[in-house]
């Protein structure tokens, strides 16, 4: 994954497949985290599905509408997103991304 910037929006599009086909997200229950190499949590995301009957299992990670957007760390942030399904309770989570934080050369 491409590094961000400290002080910058974070949103991040998503779509979730089960066997390469975009699956509907309506049963399911979506949550992310974003953690440290240290394991201390930085946020937990905004969840925000795409109608599912347009776009199935497209959604959005984002710190938005909690503004302001908290400062990242500069760190190498560690991140999965868990699927619950609402019917059962089935947990599955996603492989663990790494979210590269670094120093903005530019400021306001």
């Amino acid at each position: 994954m491409a590094p961000i910037k400290v002080g910058d929006t974070l949103s991040l599009a998503c779509v979730y497949k089960v066997d390469g086909v975009p699956t509907d997200l309506t049963p399911y229950t979506i949550t992310a985290m974003l953690k440290t190499s240290a394991d201390v949590l930085v946020l937990t995301f905004v969840v925000t599905k795409a109608v599912q009957g347009t776009d199935p299992g497209v959604f959005v990670l984002s710190t938005v509408p909690n503004p302001p957007s908290p400062e990242l760390p500069i760190d190498a942030l560690r991140c999965d997103i868990q699927f619950v399904t609402t019917a059962t309770g089935v947990v599955r989570s996603s492989q663990t991304f790494i979210l590269p934080v670094e120093q903005q050369v530019t400021t306001p």
